[in-house]
């Protein structure tokens, strides 16, 4: 997924390596739709597939990462517009939908950050909290869908990540947001910096959705590096 995200950003840096830069892209995205990790069965993009592409079992071969799913659709989707590639697009539009129905918690609201497939346990212990980058992800995925499809599904979601994600993690206090919640979206720790949380996703959507929502197309254009 990052890498598939640096590659876009070095395609648009060095024109001359485009070509190079398009034929690393096509590997990456041919061993992820091909190696089990987009699964039309599970209606699930899978944190984990065994070397051989062969399936595995146990809680690993259950395991979704509503964030990382998420967040790796809309490069896919930058991709398909890039190259025109409905089916691509379809694909990573499927990733969001299969995502949001079953990382979002239905009682409290938020995006969970692990969920099992199967609706059994999850082994990871903080799989019920609510980080602040799945939701940031989200956003700009399902603006971003929204903009392209102008399915109003994509709206709504964009809505209700929106809503929650400002009144849950953003502190009208000191501002900045605070990084993690509890299922309930009671704050569980007060840092807003640490080795994960820095400056990244949250600019990020900050900007990018931004741009999304006022139609700047040259902008949008520049930061999805198509």
């Amino acid at each position: 997924m990052i890498l598939l995200s640096t590659a876009q950003v070095m395609r648009g840096c060095d024109v001359e390596l485009a070509e190079h830069y398009n034929a690393f892209i096509t590997e990456m995205l041919s061993e992820l739709f091909s190696a089990g990790y987009y699964n039309e069965q599970k209606r699930a993009m899978t944190e984990f597939v065994s070397a051989d592409s062969k399936s595995i079992s146990g809680p690993k071969s259950r395991l979704i990462n509503p964030g990382h799913a998420i967040e790796g659709a809309w490069f896919i989707m930058a991709e398909a517009l890039y190259r025109k590639d409905d089916a691509m697009l379809k694909k990573a539009l499927n990733i969001i939908e299969w995502s949001m129905e079953s990382g979002w918690d239905k009682e409290c609201g938020g995006l969970y950050s692990f969920i099992d497939i199967e609706g059994k346990p999850a082994e990871q212990l903080e799989w019920d909290m609510k980080l602040w980058w799945p939701q940031t992800e989200g956003i700009i995925a399902n603006v971003l869908a929204w903009r392209i499809t102008g399915d109003e599904k994509y709206k709504t979601w964009f809505e209700m990540l929106h809503s929650y994600a400002f009144e849950h993690f953003c502190d009208d206090e000191h501002g900045e947001w605070y990084g993690y919640l509890h299922r309930d979206g009671s704050v569980s720790n007060t840092l807003k910096g640490n080795l994960f949380k820095g400056p990244y996703h949250l600019p990020r959507m900050l900007i990018l959705s931004s741009e999304l929502l006022l139609g700047n197309a040259p902008v949008v254009s520049s930061l999805l590096n198509i």
